[in-house]
């Protein structure tokens, strides 16, 4: 599961996440927060964690959120999920919604609590609604299993817009089998392509094959090929073999 971080100024820091525009000039203990996250941000854990101790345990969200996330990754701190838990919980309870996506994590997964899949499922809801696009997925994932394929969809795309990678592969894929939606060459192009951008090779090695078929776009065995070789780069294992049969004018 992908770790979420609250940056400086982008949210309201310390109080939920849903951000805020303000012209009230920073407390000193906001200033020190956003000092603290610049620190995290470059790598200098150690440094930016007194601080984010300090404020959390002076009572503000953000930084509950993110002693959490330093002691779930073992980020300048040894790792500790019991300790993440309770941050966790704490931000949570301020209505942090990245909170309660982790925290959805540590009940799914049975850390430092009873596995509870309910509840961990209604955290996500919670974090869904509020936005994180992670939770989203998962709500996705959670309706696929259900065979409810139109609320799958739904959250599906509300995740793929806010370019989680995992969602867009995966609503190119529902797009291209016409899994819950009208099959769309075209909108599964789109969507392989914007995780493409970020990487994934499942989605680049897909993508190789629609342009080598024409399929969404004109046919082009020079960009499949290219592609090919990216997916290679990238350790997709039918990768060499569909470049080698493309070559060969056998894909």
């Amino acid at each position: 599961m992908k770790k979420l971080y609250v940056w400086g100024l982008l949210v309201c820091l310390f109080g939920t996440m849903s951000g805020c525009a303000t012209t009230t000039p920073l407390s000193n203990n906001e200033l020190r927060y956003n000092r603290a996250m610049q620190l995290y941000k470059a790598g200098k854990y150690a440094e930016a964690m007194p601080t984010f101790v300090e404020l959390a345990d002076l009572g503000y969200p953000g930084a509950q959120y993110q002693v959490g996330l330093a002691y779930d990754y073992g980020e300048g701190v040894p790792q500790n999920d019991a300790i993440a838990f309770y941050r966790y919980q704490q931000a949570k309870t301020s209505g942090v919604a990245h909170a309660m996506y982790h925290l959805g994590i540590f009940y799914y997964e049975g850390r430092a609590t009873a596995r509870d899949v309910d509840e961990a499922y209604r955290l996500w809801r919670r974090a869904a609604e509020a936005g994180v696009p992670q939770a989203q997925y998962n709500i996705a994932d959670h309706y696929f299993s259900k065979n409810n394929l139109l609320a799958a969809i739904k959250w599906l795309t509300k995740s793929a817009e806010q370019g989680f990678s995992l969602a867009q592969y995966n609503l190119a894929v529902s797009y291209y089998q016409g899994l819950g939606v009208q099959k769309d060459y075209a909108q599964a192009v789109h969507y392989y392509k914007l995780a493409a951008r970020q990487e994934d090779m499942r989605a680049i090695y897909n993508l190789a094959l629609m342009a080598n078929a024409g399929e969404g776009m004109d046919k082009n065995p020079a960009y499949a090929e290219k592609l090919l070789r990216l997916a290679m780069t990238l350790g997709h294992k039918k990768a060499a073999a569909a470049l080698e049969a493309l070559q060969k004018g056998r894909l």
